[in-house]
């Protein structure tokens, strides 16, 4: 492997304000020279400081284009182009350059005999397209394209009204102002136009051809920083809902549009476009091709790839107690319990089946997922598993334990005390739990009967907490509509506990996850008509996107006691014993793990990392700039941009030989979250488009759906009265005399913005 060297240091902010200063400095000083001294009637000597002037000008951003545009990107390449394109983008600033003398010649001339006001116009005109030709030339793009553009024409703006009033105030005798107003004007030109330079070369190599088929990175940095800022005003804008709905509808569809809608031409199917790839959804969607047959994969170096187990040491907690846990300081542990119960309704690669022989290697480019948000975790995937898990009275089976509503058990038959190691017959079409036959006795007669085959404490708690709210539903529905039958209460609470999971989604579990203050909302009927608005399917990158192991703690803290992972994966008891709300409120006050490398424990390394690293493979997935690059993200250059973590930059450089070889998978956790965020930048673009996308497009949140016809007026008052997990949990767990709510929450109590 490559050994570590210190990545080369980008040119910092200070050196580039400097050289900014520099540059408009030199530049004013010459025209101010040159409009001074043809007042003073020595034009041939003013043209002389203009050219001067202008030349370095010129000079200096040619540097500033072949020296970053190297620093930035790796040399190019023999055959990826003969020089000629790069050379021509260097012509044409220089033609540009002296260009720019000959129009503020034109200017003054035209200022001296038609008048100041027209020469202005002449002057603006002239130097938004001279500018406009540079940028062209650089980006690669039409001319027509950005002609218009508003940034562009204000930084010519300012450059033109610098000198506007700098030669009108010459002519007024106030010669210090003059040249205040001209260097004013010059610098926010230099500064606009600069900075466009070099986002431009930091989004692609300028010194070769754009790819016509490549969409450029949004700039997200303002709406960022004002969206994270400025508390006061949004809290204003969500008190006025004509307001709200514009800009929920704004920000929601400005990251839906970091991603091409779907229907994906492809899926994990083949590498071709075929009927059956674009409507067998037994087979995962994918966002980008495979990597060619023949083509170099991205985590393969000289020396061939790193191994599955080396490269799940990138994960690897460095110790397996939660002292040496990286906390995340926002998060607790219920979110990472949320997050799992709720991925594992829609996000199931295909499972092996109990009697049906286990195949050498199991096809994970293939899901048995209904690719909506239906709570099959709760009803199961089928309707056939949905009606064992009913009674006769539109409520979901369950039984009390220690005065508490849980669901029945699946093998143990309580009413007779007879231990089974086998699903009752009533639910033999249950999903069962991976490992089910190396389970002993007494732990197939602890598990529950549920709709899925995941069987960890955390998303049990969830299963019965949604399980209790159904039947709430459900005897409110049957009290106020005596004249329903059986289905219609099951099937319309159903309904009502859907969009309710719905609305926690977006107004909770997003928001917690994001910086903004600006509060997304569940508005139904608001996106009829989005290009984004399509049937929902599954891709294999959102599969993986979300495998956040890194959020669980080595241990879970309950009662004064310490479980460990493997504690908690089968045993009912610990949530019977202590009841649903005091297990909720204890995850709700201990920290969860920060997402990100080196932060996963041993147990889930093995256990889940290295599955989720072979199906990454399997599936041929391209490389994570290439991931970057799909979702209108800057590709990155350097480890250092990845993160400013020297261990993790050392070990990703010691893994691959460059930025270009790191695998999707491990890029996705090696990028730092941005302040007050959960999840770094490509997982967020992805988790947000993903997420919106299967919410919003939900068939119960269509206009004609979503009414009191299907909801009846009490559904509508309890989804409007639901919008946190708070809700439920103390709505639903029976509290003493006098006793205080619960406090359950996805945010830790000590969180503060910074």
């Amino acid at each position: 492997m490559q050994t570590f060297t210190k990545p080369q240091p980008a040119t910092s902010s200070a050196v580039k304000f400097a050289r900014l200063i520099v540059v408009t400095a030199a530049e004013a000083l010459a025209i101010y020279v040159w409009l001074r001294l043809d007042k003073n009637g020595h034009p041939w000597w003013g043209l002389l400081s203009l050219v001067l002037g202008e030349a370095l000008e010129t000079v200096f951003f040619r540097r500033v284009i072949a020296r970053e545009a190297r620093i930035r990107w790796d040399p190019v390449e023999p055959g990826q182009q003969d020089g000629t394109h790069f050379r021509r983008v260097q012509r044409v600033n220089d033609w540009a350059g002296n260009a720019e003398i000959g129009i503020w010649v034109l200017w003054l001339a035209l200022a001296h005999n038609v008048g100041p006001i027209a020469a202005g116009v002449a002057l603006l005109v002239l130097m938004h397209l001279k500018h406009h030709v540079e940028a062209v030339a650089i980006r690669n793009i039409p001319f027509r394209s950005a002609l218009f553009s508003i940034k562009d024409g204000f930084a010519s703006a300012m450059e033109v009204g610098g000198a506007v009033a700098c030669l009108a105030l010459i002519d007024d005798g106030r010669f210090e102002l003059a040249a205040a107003v001209l260097g004013l004007g010059l610098l926010i030109e230099h500064a606009i136009l600069i900075d466009g330079l070099r986002w431009e070369m930091k989004i692609r190599d300028v010194r070769l051809p754009r790819d016509p088929r490549w969409r450029p990175p949004m700039r997200i940095g303002v709406l960022l920083y004002v969206t994270s800022h400025l508390a006061p005003f949004w809290k204003l804008v969500q008190r006025l809902p004509p307001l709200e709905r514009r800009f929920n509808r704004f920000a929601i569809n400005r990251r839906m549009s970091r991603i091409d809608p779907r229907p994906d031409p492809l899926s994990t199917m083949a590498d071709y476009t075929s009927w059956t790839s674009l409507t067998d959804r037994t087979f995962s969607g994918r966002h980008l091709p495979p990597v060619p047959p023949g083509a170099k994969q991205p985590a393969t170096t000289e020396e061939g790839p790193p191994t599955i187990t080396q490269v799940a040491e990138l994960f690897a907690r460095e110790d397996d107690t939660n002292d040496k846990m990286i906390e995340c300081p926002k998060s607790t542990v219920l979110f990472s319990f949320f997050a799992q119960w709720v991925t594992d309704g829609f996000l199931r690669s295909e499972r092996p089946k109990r009697g049906v022989p286990r195949p050498a290697t199991r096809n994970t480019r293939k899901n048995e997922s209904n690719h909506q948000i239906d709570l099959a975790q709760l009803y199961g995937l089928t309707s056939e598993v949905t009606q064992q898990l009913r009674t006769g009275h539109g409520l979901l089976k369950s039984q009390m334990i220690n005065g508490e509503e849980y669901p029945q058990w699946l093998c143990y038959d309580a009413d007779k005390d007879i231990r089974g190691d086998e699903p009752k017959p009533e639910f033999d079409l249950l999903p069962t739990s991976f490992g089910f036959d190396e389970l002993s006795l007494e732990e197939k007669n602890r598990l529950f009967a549920m709709g899925t085959d995941t069987r960890n404490v955390g998303f049990m708690a969830f299963n019965v907490l949604f399980l209790r709210e159904h039947n709430r539903i459900a005897g409110v529905l049957a009290s106020k509509n005596p004249g329903w039958d059986k289905d219609r209460v099951f099937e319309t609470a159903r309904n009502i506990l859907t969009v309710v999971l719905l609305r926690i989604l977006v107004e909770e579990y997003i928001n917690h996850m994001n910086a903004s203050h600006f509060q997304a909302r569940l508005t139904a009927s608001s996106f009829p008509n989005e290009p984004w608005y399509r049937p929902n399917w599954m891709t294999i990158e959102f599969n993986l996107v979300y495998r956040w192991h890194s959020l669980v703690p080595s241990t879970f803290q309950l009662n004064g006691e310490q479980f460990s992972i493997e504690d908690t994966l089968s045993g009912t008891d610990v949530l019977t014993a202590t009841g649903l709300g005091q297990f909720m409120a204890a995850a709700s006050s201990q920290p969860a793990g920060r997402i990100g490398l080196f932060n996963t424990d041993s147990f889930l390394v093995d256990m889940a990392e290295k599955p989720s690293i072979a199906q990454a493979r399997n599936a041929q997935l391209r490389s994570y700039n290439d991931y970057r690059r799909l979702c209108r993200l800057p590709p990155v250059a350097r480890f250092d941009e990845i993160s400013s973590d020297p261990t993790v930059q050392r070990a990703l450089s010691e893994m691959y030989a460059s930025v270009e070889d790191i695998e999707f998978y491990v890029g996705l956790f090696a990028e730092e979250a941005r302040p007050n965020e959960v999840l770094p930048p490509l997982m967020s673009t992805m988790v947000g488009f993903d997420a919106f996308s299967q919410a919003l497009t939900n068939p119960l949140l269509a206009p004609r759906i979503f009414n009191e016809q299907t909801f009846s007026p009490a559904g509508m008052d309890i989804i409007e009265k639901t919008k946190t997990i708070s809700d439920l949990v103390n709505r639903n767990v029976p509290l003493p005399d006098g006793a205080q709510r619960h406090v359950v929450s996805l945010t830790r109590r000590e969180y503060k913005r910074v």
